[in-house]
């Protein structure tokens, strides 16, 4: 699975520190923040023995939100944010420098991922209210209706037309189905499908029936599971 291949290497990497940082707190990425609590959430279920885990992934989500938010919904990718900052998982081994605006869609999408699993994990309704006041108006803003079909892109549409991926959208579908089951409200349903139909409008018979993608002109081939 993608998203816990990536927590799994950033745990070896990384310290884990849950409380308020002030101005002598090292830069913490929101990639690593969002996989942490991605993790912690999907890791666990109602058994009173994960309760310090819960408590983990609960702070990790107040501070996120509270830390790295902007004035605008949206979340920043670093706290405090880095002038000289270094975007290094994009794909295709990209890098990029400089001040950014907000995250990119993968960090942002993985505090829904979060989200949703404690909603899940717990039946507590303020994650409920976290997602649909916060989260998911913030991931609004990422929608790219100016090509069809239309998806989340990998940053705010208001900044202009940036790349679409079919693992970032693969995994908002999945979220969306997962609150689905918990809301049983048509809307996420229908957002869940309408991700699912720019997903396979990449289906190719290349490759043993792969979805593929353009990523800076290379080819990366999406092998769907056994």
């Amino acid at each position: 699975m993608c998203r816990l291949s990536v927590i799994r290497l950033t745990l070896f990497t990384n310290n884990l520190k849950v409380s308020i940082p002030n101005s002598d707190t090292p830069m913490r990425n929101i990639c690593f923040a969002a996989c942490m609590l991605f993790c912690l959430t999907s890791a666990v279920g109602k058994t009173p023995g994960n309760a310090r885990y819960l408590s983990i992934a609960d702070s990790i989500l107040y501070n996120v939100l509270n830390l790295y938010q902007t004035n605008d919904g949206l979340l920043t990718e670093t706290y405090p944010v880095n002038p000289d900052q270094k975007i290094t998982y994009l794909a295709g081994g990209t890098q990029q420098n400089g001040t950014l605006k907000a995250s990119f869609l993968w960090p942002y999408s993985g505090m829904m991922s979060g989200c949703v699993a404690l909603y899940k994990a717990t039946g507590n309704k303020k994650y409920k209210k976290i997602l649909e006041k916060r989260i998911l108006p913030g991931m609004e803003q990422y929608w790219d209706e100016s090509r069809l079909p239309a998806c989340y892109q990998s940053y705010p549409a208001k900044y202009g037309q940036h790349g679409r991926y079919y693992d970032d959208n693969i995994w908002i579908a999945l979220d969306y189905c997962d609150y689905y089951q918990l809301t049983h409200k048509p809307a996420y349903l229908k957002k869940a499908v309408a991700l699912y139909q720019y997903i396979y409008s990449g289906w190719s018979d290349e490759m043993g029936e792969t979805v593929r993608e353009l990523l800076f002109k290379q080819r990366f081939v999406v092998v769907p599971p056994q």
